[in-house]
């Protein structure tokens, strides 16, 4: 590398061992080296969350309760009642399939980004999986 991270010069320079594990160890722990967006994150997550039920892994309900579990403890564009509404009204109606159907759009459209950027990986995954089980 033309200009090699600091962190790695200064591993590359300690004679003794415990020091030298000792610096591995402030570099693995400290704060992470790339800025990312934890909201897109959390969002992506989401988008996970719905592919697995639109593959039929889940069923509409328990992605309503996953997703509102999940944004309960973290930070993403909607907040855990966006689900959490959308599962009571859901049981209101006894679980109408129009009921689903038009929340599944809504959801669609509120993450559509997040569903197109996590598509193709869940997919690839999907592939692994897939090849894993004929294997066995």
């Amino acid at each position: 590398m033309e200009s090699p991270p600091q962190w790695i010069l200064e591993i590359a320079t300690i004679k003794y061992y415990p020091d030298a594990v000792a610096a591995v160890n402030r570099f693995v722990y400290a704060e992470p080296f790339e800025s990312f967006d934890g909201q897109q994150c959390n969002d992506e997550y989401v988008a996970c969350l719905y592919l697995r039920n639109e593959s039929g892994a889940t069923s509409w309900a328990t992605f309503l309760n996953d997703a509102g579990a999940y944004t309960d403890a973290y930070d993403g564009r909607r907040c855990c009642e966006y689900f959490f509404e959308m599962l009571n009204t859901l049981e209101n109606h006894e679980y109408d399939l129009s009921v689903q159907e038009h929340q599944r759009t809504a959801v669609a459209s509120e993450f559509s980004s997040e569903i197109s950027l996590i598509r193709p990986l869940h997919e690839m995954f999907m592939d692994y999986f897939r090849e894993y089980v004929a294997q066995r």
